[in-house]
């Protein structure tokens, strides 16, 4: 069954992270993650909120911010549909 799947879809198509300075680096404590996942583009579920990720964490002020996204496209016959998403943020703070 592994090796069906591998031929029709793609590990980790794409796959991006980006940082967002807040303030300037203090010192932090504490993390919180938050994600929101999608499938074949058509079911979506969490959510990935710089709020909900700050309630995760319990954190009240925010030093920095990642983002992160996930996209796994199907081959071949199917080439161009979306089968997975996955946005996830993370906050950094105290």
């Amino acid at each position: 069954m592994l090796v069906t799947i591998n031929n029709f879809i793609k590990s980790r198509d794409t796959h991006y992270r980006s940082t967002f300075d807040i303030t300037d680096h203090k010192p932090f404590t504490k993390k919180g993650v938050s994600s929101s996942y999608s499938y074949f583009m058509i079911v979506a579920t969490g959510d990935s909120s710089i709020a909900s990720a700050m309630k995760n964490g319990n954190i009240y002020d925010v030093s920095h911010i990642d983002k992160e996204y996930i996209k796994v496209k199907a081959l071949f016959f199917l080439e161009g549909i979306t089968i997975y998403e996955e946005y996830t943020t993370i906050v950094y703070g105290n």
